[in-house]
């Protein structure tokens, strides 16, 4: 017999219809097989397998269909550094050379002092010295927003605030404020200043949120006795900083349970068969005059003149010196809010690398600055830091062979960070931007961002000198903000588009470097 075949055999497996059942006696039993009617052609496969061959065969086509047409430089529009690389719809973070509006959600931790933001967001007190442009705004910002304002009542003191504290002490010491700009007039600036400064700022603070808040969080304000209380009102009316009364009044009648107006308060007090006492006032006037970090408002000190005398307290207060007793009221509120409203008041200094009484263009007033700063570190400022008081939280500019730090009697207690990038920690910094700029890219861009060092074409021996001349977070994103500029401009014939030229990195620098300067 001969062999058969193997498609005899198959033959022999499927059953013909036009045969006779006789013709089909001899022959092998068929191979039983219950098939799927919906699978069709594909019987042999499962519904996972069709899908999954579905998608990688969509995938291919869309991964090889050809760019040409929609990425060609040929098109005006495409010659566009944010549609190339499908940043359209988010904000290119380059483009923004500060954090002032600490809108920020980038920043690049490794390179910033460790201490500074806790794991568990608790609040310390430190200085922070570094250049102009080196992420000082950017960390205090973070710094800021971490504190919880159930456990601490943060204090921000910037530039504004600063300014306005420096201005009248010029006022009262010099008659010239132009020349005292460009001179030391903050020689004769102490510890007393700088006290002023940090007792105003909070009592302003303190008054801004005060109707915000409800009576039982400020049930330990009404059960104080009616000496504590008056005390407190004094301090709160002789330093609060802001343009008028009526917040003042608010605060005043909530807790004495009051009416007192402002400009009704000769009168108020004539009902109550209390005679003025102009020598009285005269005194608070004078009182007042002597913290030279404050303006001396009449219509403010008029407030307190007639709260005093409506409430018959006159003989308590009738010595009553401010000046004198700065850091004594300082700790008398701090602790009230520490050990009363359970919220520790953090100060938070920064911005004074923008003031015109330390800087202009950039170069500083080093006697003036030098003077500033070692009253902030003073030691009756220390002491109640240490006594955990409050915390002081100060971010200034390093400025040449000034050491502040000698200037603080417990640097083991006080820490002292300083700000420092290198060339690696620039371009990690660098690269971590352009990675959260990928992930937020649109599905239809041209191409991925490349790392920063292929973005300005690094390899090429005539660029490293340029970009390592980059020094600090500001001056790379000018660089970078300029760059953009001049990519869109070569890239219609760019032989590797958003890829940055020689020329394009020369022109960049150079532009980047008169506004870090002018800035």
């Amino acid at each position: 017999m001969e062999p058969v075949t193997t498609n005899e055999m198959k033959h022999r497996h499927i059953p013909d219809n036009n045969r006779s059942h006789n013709d089909n006696r001899n022959a092998p039993e068929p191979e039983i097989r219950v098939e799927n009617p919906n699978d069709g052609a594909l019987s042999g496969l499962s519904k996972g397998s069709i899908i999954s061959i579905v998608l990688f065969v969509v995938g291919c086509f869309i991964y090889l269909a050809p760019k040409d047409v929609s990425c060609s430089m040929e098109n005006a529009e495409n010659r566009d550094f944010e549609r190339y690389y499908g940043l359209g719809g988010q904000t290119n973070p380059f483009t923004k050379a500060t954090a002032d509006d600490c809108q920020s959600d980038i920043i690049y931790r490794p390179a910033l002092p460790q201490g500074i933001l806790q794991s568990d967001n608790s609040a310390s007190s430190f200085l922070t010295l570094a250049p102009y442009g080196t992420g000082k705004t950017l960390i205090r910002c973070k710094y800021n927003q971490t504190l919880s304002p159930t456990k601490y009542f943060p204090v921000l003191i910037l530039n504004k605030q600063i300014s306005g504290y420096l201005e009248t002490f010029v006022k009262k010491i010099e008659t010239n404020t132009t020349v005292c700009r460009e001179k030391n007039c903050l020689k004769d600036w102490t510890e007393n200043e700088y006290g002023q400064l940090l007792l105003s700022s909070l009592v302003t603070r303190f008054i801004e949120v005060f109707p915000k808040m409800s009576n039982t969080e400020l049930q330990p304000l009404f059960e104080l006795s009616i000496e504590k209380q008056m005390r407190l009102i004094t301090t709160i009316i002789s330093y609060y900083s802001a343009v008028g009364t009526v917040e003042l009044e608010t605060f005043v009648n909530r807790i004495l349970g009051t009416k007192y107006k402002t400009n009704e308060i000769q009168h108020q007090y004539m009902e109550k068969g209390v005679a003025y006492n102009e020598k009285l006032y005269t005194h608070f006037i004078n009182e007042a005059n002597r913290l030279l970090a404050l303006d001396p408002n009449p219509t403010r000190i008029r407030l307190l003149y007639g709260v005093i005398a409506g409430q018959q307290v006159k003989n308590q207060f009738e010595n009553i010196q401010l000046e004198e007793n700065i850091f004594n009221d300082l700790r008398e509120l701090t602790l009230f809010f520490r050990d009363k409203l359970h919220r520790i008041p953090v100060f938070i200094i920064d911005g004074i690398d923008e003031n015109e009484y330390f800087f202009q263009n950039n170069k500083p007033n080093k006697d003036s600055l030098e003077a500033f700063c070692r009253t902030s570190v003073s030691n009756q400022i220390i002491t109640q830091v240490m006594a955990n008081n409050f915390h002081l939280s100060m971010f200034y500019p390093k400025i040449g062979d000034f050491k502040i730090e000698d200037a603080i009697g417990r640097v083991d207690k006080f820490p002292v960070y300083e700000i420092k990038w290198t060339k690696n920690s620039l371009f990690n910094y660098a690269d971590y931007v352009l990675r959260h700029m990928n992930e937020k890219a649109s599905y239809d861009r041209c191409k991925s961002l490349p790392n920063f060092e292929t973005l300005v074409n690094y390899s090429d021996k005539s660029i490293p000198k340029y970009i390592d001349r980059l020094k600090t977070p500001r001056m790379l994103h000018y660089f970078i903000q300029e760059l953009i500029i001049q990519m869109n401009n070569d890239a219609r014939h760019a032989s590797k588009p958003f890829i940055a030229t020689v020329e394009n990195v020369v022109h960049a620098y150079a532009n980047a470097e008169k506004r870090f300067v002018k800035n």
